[in-house]
């Protein structure tokens, strides 16, 4: 299971990288719209990286895709394995015709070995991916806490100018049900938080601040509240842990968090409030607060790190703020559904490795000429045309080898009647030395395809008529 888990999930995380650079080339084309529309894409891509694998095994369907891989170096050892113990006859039969040959690479190790080797990868890799997810997850439940603990702690604003403004706010963005407002001297910031019972916290030196500023304020954060960028925050940081090693990802999270802070800027400014105004009041507030830092599930009013860029979309003349209409957002659904799902469905497949010489398919090639029953024979491929012609090749040698020592005993039994017949008594005759015999054995030698053998024929008849001569 291990083993087979690696692949998906690098398929996964290259899914993702995909849908992350198509959402960030659709950001950059829609730089010039509004702040709530580009959110609504990055939703849209939080949502798809999430969904991604999920999706990526309960899809109905596949699309095959096929890619360079690495080969399975414990299967290839596996089909060593195997093939050996088919091809042990066959290189006996070899060696004893002395036609065996060296191995072109060394022994090669166990597949056991290897099989292990490849799952301990896969362990380390899936327990360094658990160890990175666990800290990421454990700092959003630590900033949870946080956040609940504050809110638990803090005053309750309950004075009339401190409601007033909260449900006349309220009122204009269309909240059915009003946040709690609470006051606390452990944050200098306000911001919005709690996922199941939103909580507009504000710090201590909101007593001195302004009407004008208290109604801005409250605005903002309850355009939090109505646009449910808290659960979609939480969204954000929850792919941020499982995708922890993708910068893409992290990136697409800040994107999610800044046009959600813009979008908001301009339900505020939508209400009423001078952009100048406005601005001042978030200058004043980042002053203020200086670098403190709010826990992860918590969305501050305003950050240093990312106020310059708020500050001139607020004073902007000509920036588009209109939020996105029912049909935008039906749209926008539809193109995500239609980039998600074919990216779910992709499913890579390894394209053809090459074969090595003592690979599987080089012990295949060699199946043919295993005595015993019969085998399968190999497809007529390249290479198995090739095992074939290394068969014949070796064949033919054996031939020739064996037709040469035929030969040899041929000439070596010829040459000693010939002896034989030499050292014969003077005065008997052919019939009792058998030089007629003698003769017609040489004759017939002289068609012989060696020249040595020929050669030693024709001296061998020339030694019997100087012999019969004499």
């Amino acid at each position: 299971m291990t083993s087979l888990s690696a692949p998906w999930i690098v398929a996964v995380v290259v899914k993702a990288t995909l849908l992350l650079l198509i959402v960030f080339g659709l950001s950059r084309l829609l730089r010039r719209r509004s702040a709530a529309l580009r959110h609504l894409v990055w939703c849209a891509a939080i949502a798809g990286v999430l969904a991604v694998p999920l999706l990526s095994v309960t899809v109905p369907w596949r699309l095959p895709v096929k890619t360079a891989m690495v080969p399975d170096v414990a299967g290839w050892q596996s089909g060593r394995a195997a093939g050996g113990a088919e091809l042990q006859g066959g290189r006996v039969a070899e060696k004893a015709e002395g036609a065996a040959r060296e191995p072109s690479v060394p022994p090669a190790a166990p597949a056991a070995s290897a099989e292990t080797h490849t799952i301990n990868v896969a362990g380390l890799l899936l327990a360094i991916w658990l160890a990175g997810a666990a800290l990421v997850l454990l700092r959003l439940v630590l900033g949870w806490a946080i956040v609940r603990r504050l809110a638990t702690r803090a005053l309750p604003l309950e004075a009339s100018e401190w409601t007033r403004p909260l449900y006349e706010a309220a009122d204009r963005l269309g909240l059915a049900e009003v946040p709690r407002l609470v006051m606390s001297e452990r944050t200098p910031m306000p911001f919005a938080g709690g996922l199941l019972r939103p909580t507009i916290v504000l710090p201590a030196e909101a007593t001195a601040w302004t009407g004008q500023r208290r109604r801005a304020v409250l605005a903002h954060e309850l355009a939090h509240v109505r646009r449910a960028d808290i659960a979609v925050n939480a969204l954000g940081q929850i792919a941020c842990a499982l995708y922890w090693f993708h910068p893409l990802v992290w990136l697409a999270a800040k994107r999610l968090r800044t046009e959600s802070e813009r979008a908001c800027d301009n339900l505020v400014l939508g209400l009423g409030t001078r952009p100048s105004d406005y601005a001042d009041h978030l200058l004043q507030i980042v002053c203020g607060a200086g670098d403190a830092r709010t826990p992860a599930l918590a969305l501050p009013m305003a950050e240093r790190r990312e106020f310059e860029g708020r500050m001139l979309a607020i004073l902007e003349r000509d920036a588009s703020r209109h939020a996105p209409s029912r049909v935008h957002a039906g749209v926008l659904a539809g193109l995500a559904a239609v980039m998600v799902l074919p990216l779910a469905a992709l499913v890579p497949t390894a394209a053809p490795a090459p074969a090595t010489k003592d690979g599987p398919a080089a012990a295949a090639a060699e199946q043919p000429r295993i005595a015993g029953p019969a085998v399968h024979q190999p497809a007529d491929t390249p290479r198995a045309r090739d095992a074939r012609s290394r068969d014949g090749d070796v064949h033919v040698a054996t031939t020739a080898k064996t037709e040469t020592r035929t030969r040899t005993n041929t000439m070596l039994r010829t040459s000693t009647e010939t002896r034989t017949a030499m050292e014969a008594p003077a005065g008997a005759s052919r019939a009792d030395t058998g030089d007629t015999r003698v003769a017609s054995a040489l004759i017939g030698t002289l068609h012989d395809p060696s020249a040595r053998v020929r050669l030693s024929a024709v001296t061998a008849l020339g030694n019997l008529e100087s012999r019969q001569a004499t």
